[in-house]
């Protein structure tokens, strides 16, 4: 059967060529239609309450993409007509962008930002930055309005008066209509700044936005490098391997075939529009998986070639002995990452399924490419392998294999390993993982945030004014006009100081600080007076004076009912413990402190609560996917070995790497987070494939010698010696891009570790439990 196969597809190896040819082609095309709209709002699962919060807050007032834009000068102070007109012009420049949501800018060219003050007979409420100033008096009014307004100084201008800053909002879409994406808008903020940057003026920006604009836009270029440097590694390995061309150009192609295969199978069957950068992921995975089975394939090829020294009947008899194995490693893998496929969080779960098809792709393009193209190449006997067994790392393989299967070495390095294990469990539960918005797009094994002119504006910024990151909390009231009431205005406030006392919260914005500076003004600004009124006739007049000159003054805040609110609570940093004890401590005094018959506080969006959701999921997620890909994995390989106790000895020694390299991400400081659930299935499904392939190998070897030792010393010369280099391949091809600054570098240390890690235990655990236990399966 399995012969017949082989030769049906060496006599029609042309037209599957074709069929192969054109398939990949319209998937060629299928990936020129994906659009990649990257937005941390839209990756955790959508019934999360954070979620919900966060979705009412920015349909009703914006608030989840948050940019600050800092000005600072160096020479004297902001109060020029140079720089309060850059502030002008970025302001009104940033309202022109799409997407943006126009009543949140706050500047000091911002209309809802007053000019307050009073005379023995009126009060002048009026733009405190209508036009950029012209004259000295201009001028003078602005400085007036800012030192006598203590929302604006310290809030938007610095106490020393050196830098001010500008907030903007975004929304990507609205009413189902598709706005600008998130690197859109990047590119558009920092055009305008580096517009209106000079020898005295430092621009800085940063904000979520920035981030992830800054990753999609200046980092996936690196990607490209990154991926192309890892691409030369694996031609060279491969090079050294086979020493042909063959051997470097069939496990590359059918590498570069699955990838386009998996991103177009997506495009067909689940959507155009990628939702986060971190798919981009994928080719690094399937090339590591292609040259995998392939070089397996290839080295048992000119291992038959040696025998017959003919090239259809050695493909056949290499197809023939590992269709088995090949099918259960492909079903492994596949299972693996469709089980990150169900993953709630979409940046981890587009991985798993495009991963996936590219995974299942895999068994077609053997049929379509590999072995066609294989059987065109002319077998040489130059090229014919020697014994493995007499020869080079062949030789040595066996010999380890050998060794440790003798009785009182296997118990020894079990003994070992087991230490190790407990070791690297014990730091395992130390860690505690999460997201850092500022520090996940970086470099962890290289710091390179230190190099990294985002994250130098973010510090710029944080030093300034601390506060970068919103905490979006909707107030909700019982009945219409609720917010007016001074109780609910009080209890506002008292919320809003509560947070601020907070080290990481640097400001909020709410509305009672409107209510508060009001009260202040019309008494004659009195600093015991930036206090809640005690009549609701009195916050109605101050709202209503506030408002005149520019009605929607308060539509950033608060609804047209005043029965919902939004305070906003803006946070340095984005460190998951930073994230967990500012919405705890919201919670706690929301549960105990506030929530009462007639108002709530729900908490809490922003970019705060979209940390907090990936946050408090990460860590449940991980242990999840790594439960699920073992059972899948176990299931899979106890239906095909019609034994439930083989995949047990096949599944230990990954466990124990999985946790070993978690305990070496740990010691070396890289923070683990969404992408540690990519990093286990890589383990799983791809470290599986050595101890399957030693095993069927072992099979057929004992078949012919029955004995132990020979069979165990052989398979480990033979298909050991392939897997010594495929895993060197994928294991340098990933360690390649540890120098790129970004990401993708400790991800790609951690991706080579996992399957050093497996690799190492596999070739030393799996003949060590072999040895002593001497399962049934190893022989039937």
């Amino acid at each position: 059967m399995k012969r017949k196969m082989v030769e049906q597809i060496i006599r029609f190896r042309l037209p599957l060529l074709i069929v192969g040819t054109i398939l990949t082609l319209f998937f060629l095309y299928r990936i020129t239609l994906i659009k990649v709209r990257d937005d941390p709002n839209k990756w955790p699962p959508e019934n999360h309450p954070n979620v919900e919060i966060n979705k009412l807050v920015e349909q009703t007032f914006g608030g989840c993409n948050v940019i600050i834009v800092q000005l600072e000068v160096k020479d004297g102070d902001i109060f020029t007509t140079e720089t309060l007109s850059k502030v002008y012009r970025i302001s009104h420049k940033i309202l022109e962008i799409d997407g943006v949501v126009p009543y949140y800018l706050t500047s000091l060219a911002a209309r809802k930002v007053k000019y307050m003050r009073g005379y023995a007979d009126l009060y002048d409420i009026s733009f405190l930055m209508e036009y950029p100033p012209e004259t000295q008096e201009d001028i003078e009014r602005i400085k007036w309005g800012v030192y006598h307004n203590p929302t604006i100084l310290g809030g938007l201008v610095s106490i020393d008066a050196k830098a001010t800053r500008i907030i903007a909002d975004f929304r990507t879409e609205m009413n189902g209509k598709e706005l600008n994406t998130i690197p859109e808008i990047y590119k558009q903020i920092k055009a305008i700044c580096d517009a209106e940057s000079d020898a005295n003026t430092e621009i800085s920006y940063a904000g979520s936005p920035i981030i992830i604009g800054w990753i999609n836009s200046e980092g996936l270029p690196l990607l490209m490098v990154a991926f192309g440097i890892f691409f030369l590694i694996m031609c060279v390995i491969l090079g050294l391997i086979f020493r042909n061309k063959r051997g470097v150009m069939l496990p590359l192609l059918v590498g570069i075939i699955i990838s386009i295969w998996a991103f177009g199978v997506q495009t067909v069957f689940i959507d155009k529009v990628l939702v986060s950068s971190s798919a981009f992921l994928v080719p690094f995975i399937l090339m590591a998986s292609a040259a995998c089975h392939t070089v397996q394939f290839l080295k048992r090829y000119y291992e038959e070639l040696a025998l017959t020294n003919e090239r259809i009947s050695a493909i056949t008899r290499t197809f023939t002995a590992l269709i088995s194995p090949l099918s259960l490693a492909l079903l492994t893998d596949a299972a693996s990452f469709f089980v990150i496929a169900f993953v709630p969080f979409k940046n981890v779960s587009t991985v798993g399924t495009i991963t996936a098809f590219g995974l299942v792709s895999l068994m077609f393009c053997m049929v379509l490419f590999f072995i066609p193209l294989l059987s065109y190449f002319p077998g040489r006997q130059k090229e014919v392998l020697q014994d493995e067994e007499t020869k080079g790392i062949g030789r040595v393989s066996g010999n380890f294999a050998s060794f440790i299967a003798r009785l009182n070495t296997a118990k020894a390095a079990i003994i070992g390993v087991s230490i190790i294990f407990i070791i690297s469990l014990w730091l395992v539960a130390k860690i505690d993982p999460g997201m850092d918005l500022t520090y996940t797009i970086h470099n962890y094994l290289t710091k390179s945030w230190n190099s990294s002119e985002v994250f130098a504006m973010e510090t710029k910024i944080k030093d300034r004014f601390k506060s970068i990151y919103p905490c979006n909390i909707m107030i909700q009231t019982s009945e219409p006009d609720g917010l007016k009431d001074p109780e609910v205005l009080q209890k506002v406030d008292d919320f809003a100081s509560f947070l601020t006392k907070r080290p990481d919260i640097g400001g909020t914005m709410n509305l009672a600080t409107f209510i508060k500076l009001m009260n202040r003004f019309v008494h004659e600004e009195k600093d015991e007076y930036f206090t809640i009124p005690d009549s609701s006739m009195a916050v109605s007049e101050y709202l209503y004076l506030y408002d005149l000159a520019d009605p929607g003054s308060f539509e950033f805040v608060v609804d047209h009912d005043y029965q919902n609110s939004v305070l906003v609570a803006y946070a340095d940093n984005t460190g998951h413990r930073t994230v967990k004890e500012i919405l705890d401590s919201a919670r706690h005094y929301a549960h105990t402190q506030f929530n009462d018959e007639n108002v709530t506080a729900r908490i809490a969006g922003g970019a705060i609560g979209i940390c907090g959701t990936n946050n408090e999921m990460i860590k449940k997620w991980i242990i999840l996917a790594t439960i699920f890909s073992l059972v899948a994995s176990f299931i899979i390989a106890a239906a095909l070995f019609t034994s439930l106790v083989a995949p047990v000895f096949l599944i230990i020694p990954l466990v124990i790497g999985i946790i070993v390299t978690f305990a070496i991400l740990y010691l070396t400081g890289i923070e683990i987070d969404s992408n540690a659930t990519t990093v286990v299935s890589m383990g799983i499904g791809v470290g599986i494939d050595a101890g399957i392939y030693l095993l069927f190998r072992f099979r057929e070897e004992f078949a012919r010698s029955h004995d132990f030792i020979t069979s165990l010393r052989r398979s480990y010369a033979t298909s050991g010696k392939a897997l010594v280099f495929s895993f060197s391949a994928l294991i340098l091809g990933c360690w390649s891009v540890i120098p790129i600054p970004i990401y993708i570098g400790h991800v790609g240390f951690a991706m080579g570790t996992v399957l050093l890690m497996n690799f190492i235990f596999t070739f030393t655990v799996l003949p060590a439990l072999w040895s002593v236990f001497k399962p049934k399966f190893l022989f039937t």
